[in-house]
């Protein structure tokens, strides 16, 4: 999925190097192609897929292994892609370079946004991104991970050509949708990867492609290519009678939207494990209606809910809870980083004590 960066192990020396990269930085001069993926959702997943689409075409691709948030990791990752020799580098990032003028300085060949954005938001995002390339989803009104089948999404190439999706069909072991683009490019995708989340993140991603002018020959092998993304509804390997399969999201509207789509596809019952922190003590209830069995993870273990929400402090207290209630055909749902680390390559694997039972 690409040369992964690891800006963690630079040493001194070349940390300096990199900051002071950014004071000579000359876009005219550049052999490097600058992939930017931000907004609130998808952006690993999105940066993923476009490395590989692009690898598959045949680019040296350098990915990033963490949103970055400042100037100086800005300048730090794209160092590293320039010693690596790649000719695209795939960077996430976060919010406050948003808020910053250094898109406008790097001269980034597209900034791409996989999560939907209302109109509004839209406009704020165009002027940031000027005079780079944009992708982003756009809706008017609704929020397409709210639980209806009928709605489209467009994504949005620099306000000008559309790409959309339509006739979503989602299975237990993957997804198919169709994605129309500029009105006469016309593709059937299939994917391994689940639920109506990964479609957005994927159209993003082909969007992206279509928006620097490469080739769209043989993307619907490229995206069939991605078995999974480590901790995107990924199945967990245990041996048990019940399945685990753990996710990212971490905020209230896409969890929701999850458990939404993977509730129509379970065989038994449905048993999510969350963060209590990271979908607020009011969206609760909601999430308790959604699944079979909730279980919260929270520190504070103060509150005493009904039968079907049980609060545990620990991830390891919420291994024990899922040892006792799950059953045979059930799915046990693992939401957060609290079930994940990184791996000696900087990937992210998931951590239960579930294969040990």
């Amino acid at each position: 999925m690409g040369k992964r960066l690891r800006s963690d192990n630079l040493g001194w020396k070349d940390r300096q190097l990199a900051r002071m990269s950014r004071k000579k930085w000359k876009p005219e001069n550049r052999h490097l192609k600058i992939v930017l993926i931000g907004g609130a959702r998808g952006k690993r997943t999105a940066a993923t897929i476009l490395s590989h689409i692009l690898q598959t075409q045949g680019e040296v691709v350098s990915i990033s292994d963490d949103t970055i948030y400042t100037v100086d990791e800005l300048y730090e990752e794209l160092y590293i892609a320039s010693k690596l020799k790649s000719s695209f580098v795939v960077l996430r990032i976060g919010e406050p370079l948003f808020n910053s003028k250094v898109l406008q300085k790097l001269h980034a060949d597209i900034l791409i946004v996989p999560s939907c954005v209302t109109t509004e938001q839209a406009s704020r995002l165009f002027k940031v991104a000027q005079p780079i390339k944009f992708v982003y989803g756009l809706i008017s009104g609704e929020d397409p991970l709210v639980d209806n089948e009928d709605i489209m999404v467009s994504f949005s190439v620099d306000g000008r050509t559309d790409a959309v999706i339509t006739d979503i069909k989602q299975y237990r072991k993957g997804t198919e949708f169709k994605l129309v683009i500029d009105h006469q490019v016309k593709l059937s995708l299939a994917t391994h990867l689940i639920g109506r989340f990964n479609c957005f993140n994927i159209a993003s991603a082909v969007a992206g492609v279509y928006a620097l002018h490469l080739p769209l020959t043989d993307i619907d092998e490229s995206v069939a290519d991605i078995e999974e993304v480590s901790c995107n509804y990924q199945y967990l390997d245990v041996e048990n009678v019940y399945s685990v399969a753990i996710d990212m999201a971490d905020d209230f509207s896409t969890i929701s939207s999850i458990i939404s789509d993977i509730a129509k596809l379970v065989k038994r019952r449905l048993i999510v494990v969350v963060d209590a922190s990271k979908v607020g003590e009011k969206n609760i209830e909601q999430l308790s209606t959604q699944a079979q069995r909730l279980i919260l993870l929270d520190v504070n273990d103060f509150k005493r809910d009904k039968t079907d929400i049980e609060r545990v402090v620990s991830p390891e207290g919420a291994y024990r809870k899922i040892i006792q209630i799950a059953r045979q055909g059930d799915t046990v749902l693992l939401f957060g980083h609290a079930f994940a680390q990184r791996d000696e390559t900087g990937n992210l694997t998931a951590v239960t004590g579930l294969s040990k039972v």
